[in-house]
């Protein structure tokens, strides 16, 4: 099965892990770890893993095949029973038929002998009971009737706008979980136009447009949701996300601070003001979001790998790393988190473990430029000059112009006293990235050829 990701971007991507088949939930039916944890948390028994959603499918299906085979038994019994009274009537038919004509034909002997047919039919009441027979056959089409009366009016008490609006916003759902995210707006669209008083479909619009980086309008979106629902901890969630990208984090302050008001035991509003106030390396702040995250959530891996990131910049690297191997403990598979432990430790200068913990995610099938070129730089301080050209190699085959890699690379020439080759590298890096540090390392080198060939 193929994966797909959660549409939030402040959950950073998450696997869809399952779907939430609760008829009266207004949320996002498909469910990553943190949709589970929060939107959900009323109701995880009718949240049900990709894995055994096949198996509630099938049973449906056998459910409704085996109602249909016990309308089609009980028809045919019926079938039966009419045929068997209708063969009845057509016998007595006959029998009366045949004393007419022995009347018509003068065959006394014949009628006398017979004679038991007119009184069976005129001593039996049978009249009364044919009457009695179509009474009760209208009784059971009557109740046929009202179930089937009674079931079309379940669907008919539902507005045709709104059964409209719901396959539009159905079809949209589908449509954004392919991240095909223009053709899930115009569905979206087309369900607040049919139904325009349902916060979901305006709040479900906001989050494409986030996905599209359609600020402005997504805002709009946001605003509609608050009008028809002024609790609304997404909307105002969405609303923060996109003022933040807009560069007017002190509007995106107020938004995120009432959807913290509104639902303090959510996380999202803390994850996104989290990043918010990192990006303006605001900290110590962001620390606190984030610590305030992993208190409501334990498992919520992402807030340690921005704590590691927040950490290695404040050039904590021991802390870095213990919260980066947290991170790797919830989740083994996640990439940065081996980037940023990897960094903590080639700056602690703890380069085989560097290397081991690389290893790890290459095995895991993790495979990035900055790892290479973490692996790559810890090579090279254990003086490994051949080893670590390899993965800086590796790296620049991923990309190209990642000019980190480019000068590390030049330094390990340099160490095999590729001298050259060396400030070819150095150059190529500063061309890229336009780093002094790369020219830096360049003049560096000129330098000090100049003076073995002067000593020379």
């Amino acid at each position: 099965m193929n994966q797909f990701f959660c549409q939030y971007e402040w959950h950073l991507g998450e696997k869809i892990i399952g779907y939430c088949i609760n008829s009266q939930c207004k949320n996002k039916s498909s469910y990553c770890y943190f949709c589970l944890q929060h939107y959900h948390r009323g109701h995880q028994n009718d949240c049900i893993d990709i894995n055994t959603i096949n198996q509630i499918i099938q049973q449906q299906i056998n459910d409704r095949k085996d109602f249909i085979q016990k309308i089609q038994n009980k028809f045919s019994q019926i079938e039966k029973i009419i045929q068997t009274i209708k063969n009845q009537s057509d016998l007595e038919i006959d029998n009366l038929i045949k004393m007419e004509t022995f009347l018509k034909t003068n065959a006394h002997n014949d009628f006398r002998n017979n004679i038991h047919i007119i009184k069976q039919c005129h001593n039996s009441n049978q009249q009364i009971k044919d009457w009695e027979f179509l009474h009760n056959l209208d009784l059971v089409e009557q109740t046929i009737k009202n179930a089937s009366n009674n079931r079309e009016k379940h669907y008919q008490q539902l507005d045709v706008n709104i059964i409209i609006a719901k396959r539009f916003y159905k079809n949209g759902q589908s449509l954004s979980n392919k991240n095909q995210y223009h053709n899930a707006l115009e569905q979206f669209n087309q369900a607040t136009l049919f139904d325009p008083n349902n916060d979901e479909y305006h709040l479900a619009k906001s989050n494409q447009l986030l996905n599209l980086q359609q600020y402005e309008q997504a805002i709009q979106c946001c605003q509609d949701t608050i009008k028809l629902n002024p609790q609304s901890y997404l909307a105002h969630c969405n609303s923060g996300f996109a003022l933040n990208r807009m560069n007017s984090q002190e509007q995106a302050r107020i938004f995120l601070e009432k959807a913290i008001q509104i639902n303090p035991k959510e996380v999202q509003a803390y994850i996104i003001k989290g990043e918010m106030l990192f990006n303006q390396q605001s900290y110590k702040e962001a620390l606190q979001c984030f610590e305030t995250v992993i208190r409501i959530s334990p498992n919520a891996y992402p807030a340690y790998k921005f704590q590691a990131n927040i950490l290695n910049k404040l050039k904590k690297f021991t802390e870095a790393f213990n919260v980066s191997l947290k991170a790797l403990q919830i989740n083994v598979n996640d990439l940065e988190a081996y980037l940023l432990l990897t960094f903590a430790l080639n700056q602690l200068k703890d380069f085989e473990r560097t290397i081991q913990y690389c290893d790890d995610a290459i095995q895991n099938q993790l495979k990035s430029e900055i790892l290479y070129n973490n692996k790559g730089y810890a090579l090279l301080n254990l003086k490994q000059y051949g080893k670590a050209i390899e993965n800086f190699d590796q790296a620049l085959l991923i990309n190209p112009n990642y000019a980190l890699s480019i000068s590390n690379k030049g330094d390990a020439l340099s160490g095999l006293k590729q001298y050259q080759q060396a400030l070819l590298n150095y150059q190529k890096a500063y061309q890229i990235s336009k780093d002094p540090n790369h020219l830096v390392k360049q003049l560096q080198l000129k330098l000090q050829i100049q003076q073995r060939e002067q000593q020379q």
